[in-house]
């Protein structure tokens, strides 16, 4: 939904001198869980694998990355530098569970069992600055998810409680979202090539069948050798390809500590408000979450590793236990 979360630091930046038609290619995998918090509830797994490529190259070389960017001509905020474009695509899955998995028939007051499969591709505009990017994500909720033999087989492996209400999750049913977010260098203090600072705003919105809403957050960041162009976290609760500024690499050996807060203003979440076009389970989400986050980034040589803790605010007025969960992070840039 709209945590900071998923990648931060996750994605490969910009050389500092970019020649002409040259790119970079960076893959990373994202894993979301809250047994990095001790707890197996609400958002319990998700993990995504992005591949990203940038820029993208002003000539039409007819690769894949430019045909995807150029069915994105004209959207707003994307300018027509394609020197400052990136293009992302990320195949991701997600299962959300109640508070008590050993029941058959869990509360109909508590978060629903859901597993999300999905495809985001996305494409970002990024600068020293600011970053604007652009997201549609195409998936399905339902059995098809492959959630409970996901989860069944892993609890099995771990010698934890099997999950026994599978059998009430949301039905089968396609995802279609678009969202967009900003990030925008707002303050600054020293060098951000040595020791430095920097405070960055995020705003953004979404609509479609997974999420509708908006949010705001802040983060702040410091370190050494923290990367251009500024990053911009995940509008929701989830994995995903959202765009950093820091894509993989910095170039240099780097270290960076950063923390934010913000909230955001939901219409409707899949994973509470349940299915749109069929009947299914669901709870009714509070309009107003607050959420916050703090984690590090290492990065060094075209590896990075990011680890990030998460927490929110009640999402809906019956819940029994709070939102948490760490995301861990690793990119390697080509």
């Amino acid at each position: 939904m709209a945590t900071l979360v998923a990648c931060l630091g996750a994605c490969a930046a910009p050389p500092d001198v970019v020649e002409p038609g040259a790119f970079h290619e960076t893959v990373a995998l994202t894993y979301d869980n809250d047994v990095f918090t001790r707890s197996d509830d609400n958002y319990t797994n998700g993990v995504a694998l992005t591949w990203i490529r940038g820029p993208v190259a002003r000539e039409r070389d007819g690769s894949l990355a430019d045909r995807f960017a150029r069915l994105w001509r004209g959207a707003p905020f994307l300018g027509d530098d394609r020197e400052e474009l990136y293009v992302a695509m990320g195949l991701g899955h997600e299962i959300f569970t109640p508070d008590d998995i050993t029941l058959a028939d869990p509360p109909r007051d508590d978060q629903p069992y859901a597993g999300v499969l999905f495809v985001d591709l996305a494409l970002a505009r990024l600068r020293p600055d600011r970053s604007d990017n652009w997201q549609l994500r195409l998936g399905l909720v339902g059995p098809s998810s492959g959630a409970e033999w996901v989860q069944t087989k892993v609890h099995e492996t771990i010698g934890v409680d099997v999950p026994e209400g599978w059998d009430t999750q949301l039905p089968d049913e396609p995802i279609i979202n678009l969202d967009y977010t900003r990030a925008t260098e707002w303050l600054t203090s020293g060098d951000m090539s040595d020791a430095g600072a920097r405070v960055v705003p995020v705003f953004g919105a979404g609509a479609g069948t997974y999420f509708t809403g908006v949010t705001a957050g802040l983060y702040g960041e410091a370190g050494w050798n923290l990367p251009d162009p500024v990053g911009a976290f995940s509008l929701r609760q989830g994995v995903g390809p959202q765009f950093l500024g820091d894509i993989g690499a910095s170039g240099q050996p780097s270290v960076s500590f950063f923390a934010g807060l913000g909230g955001y203003a939901t219409a409707h979440y899949l994973p509470l408000d349940g299915t749109v076009f069929s009947s299914s389970r669901s709870v009714d989400t509070e309009p107003l979450v607050g959420f916050g986050s703090f984690g590090a980034t290492v990065r060094y040589g075209s590896l990075s590793v990011t680890f990030v803790g998460s927490v929110a605010t009640d999402q809906f007025a019956t819940q029994r236990s709070a939102t948490k969960f760490g995301s861990l992070t690793v990119a390697y840039r080509f």
